[in-house]
């Protein structure tokens, strides 16, 4: 049991030694990364789902007027 403490301290020493600009900056990445994900999603999404309601919305604007 102390092993595992002393273990789990050695690596939060550790965790902590990292300077906290590369912590930053990665999280920094992470967050860019699932917000490019969830925005290139949303546009398959919409271009997926939006395709067939706007090629409808046009052919019923085509042929009332």
């Amino acid at each position: 049991m102390k092993k595992i403490a002393a273990l789990i301290m050695l690596i939060a020493v550790f965790a902590f030694q990292l300077p906290l600009w590369h912590a930053l900056k990665a999280l920094i990445h992470i967050a860019a990364r699932a917000l490019i994900t969830l925005t290139a999603l949303a546009i398959n999404f919409m271009a997926y789902a939006g395709g067939p309601i706007l090629s409808l919305g046009n052919g019923l604007a085509h042929s009332a007027s």
